[in-house]
């Protein structure tokens, strides 16, 4: 191409100029081709250095995520757990034993969604939370004594409107006046048929689903229930909510926490 520009030229200080440019030119065009790559580079970069353990929280709920299950895994676990196998003695009932129970058996039902350390690492971030607002001493052992007014707790920490704040609260009071079975499982069910913010949709559909679940494992005669049903569900969802205080899309420590104060409140 140089040599096409220096045979067309006639007068000598042209062609030196013909010249200048093309070399301009030539450095402009590799110039814009490294700061492409540049950028195509750092925005790789930004793209590996997102932990998916963070933002997995912020994705809607779908197949592949756990937010959606949170209600499914809360039952397998009661499952496991009310077998001699898994079943603590009473002499080892303490929250922290549970807790380690709970956390095994859920590893033992899928080894390729739950990894203990990953669990435990979901679970201190929980604890530094509840630590910092003043909330670590629940669940109560007391189991059903305490339920309800536990619940009332949760309610007033959890980041959601005073309007939802307001409609879980009517549940509570249900469930502690001993009201109708099927009346409270409607109220909890018409959570769903309302508009919500997406902030207070997460929590819905997570309280819904496990109380939902939990309605169905504590009805079924051979769940091995010896506790006040109503109660023990509440206890259920109230502990699904509780492991949602680090973040509205909390789901391995909704899971651990509901099965926690369900084995606790069924004590």
């Amino acid at each position: 191409m140089l040599q096409q520009i220096l045979t067309q030229q006639t007068k000598p200080n042209q062609g030196k100029l013909l010249i200048l440019k093309f070399y301009k030119m030539k450095n402009l065009i590799y110039g814009v081709s490294f700061l492409a790559l540049v950028g195509v580079a750092i925005i790789s970069c930004q793209k590996e250095s997102i932990n998916p353990r963070h933002n997995q929280s912020m994705i809607k709920n779908d197949d592949d995520n756990l937010q959606s299950k949170v209600g499914y895994y809360h039952n397998e676990i009661l499952k496991v757990y009310y077998t001699k196998q898994h079943q603590l003695p009473l002499k080892e009932f303490t929250e922290d034993n549970i807790q380690s129970k709970v956390i095994e058996v859920l590893t033992i039902i899928d080894k390729e969604k739950f990894q203990k350390d990953e669990i435990l690492s979901n679970i201190n971030e929980l604890n530094r939370v509840k630590k910092q607002i003043g909330i670590s001493l629940l669940p109560s052992n007391q189991g059903l004594k305490t339920t309800t007014d536990n619940f009332s707790i949760i309610i007033d920490y959890i980041s959601v409107s005073n309007e939802l704040k307001t409609k879980l609260t009517l549940i509570n009071e249900a469930v502690k006046n001993r009201e109708n079975s099927e009346k409270i499982l409607s109220l909890v069910n018409d959570l769903e048929s309302q508009t919500w913010t997406i902030n207070d949709q997460a929590y819905v559909d997570v309280f819904v689903q496990v109380y939902n679940h939990s309605y169905s494992y504590w009805n079924n005669n051979n769940s091995g229930n010896k506790a006040d049903g109503d109660t023990v569900i509440l206890a259920d969802a109230a502990g699904a909510l509780y492991g949602l205080l680090c973040g509205p899309f909390a789901a391995v420590c909704s899971i651990v926490e509901g099965a926690l104060f369900s084995i606790i409140a069924n004590n």
